[in-house]
């Protein structure tokens, strides 16, 4: 009798992890994304105090470490890539030409970004 109970628990394990092993090829990884920050010229140097980058998923994300490279369109720095769809950002930033904090928080229309991704 102990026999029959632990193969039919084999058996049932068996169907159950074959089972969670099929909901988790079904499940689909977030988009991922990369991060810059840049600036026209050195003298427009700008550097992140805080930053947070809004994702639809709630995975955390956020901007390289450091200042702008003073190259437009290029940060210079290479950095992890970030997941989630990106919807917003709210950012913290001291511009050395103006010896000046900014703070930023924008929404992007959220159709749109899961359009993009």
């Amino acid at each position: 009798m102990a026999r029959k109970t632990n193969k039919f628990a084999q058996i049932l394990l068996l169907l159950l992890l074959s089972q969670l092993t099929s909901q988790c090829q079904k499940m689909k990884k977030p988009p991922e994304f990369h991060t810059e920050i840049c600036s026209p010229g050195s003298n427009y140097e700008i550097t992140p105090v805080y930053d947070y980058i809004k994702t639809l998923e709630k995975t955390p994300a956020s901007l390289p470490y450091g200042s702008t490279s003073g190259e437009w369109g290029s940060s210079g720095k290479m950095w992890t890539e970030q997941h989630g769809t990106p919807i917003g950002f709210e950012f913290t930033y001291y511009s050395r030409y103006e010896n000046k904090y900014y703070h930023i928080d924008a929404d992007f229309d959220v159709a749109h970004m899961q359009d993009m991704v």
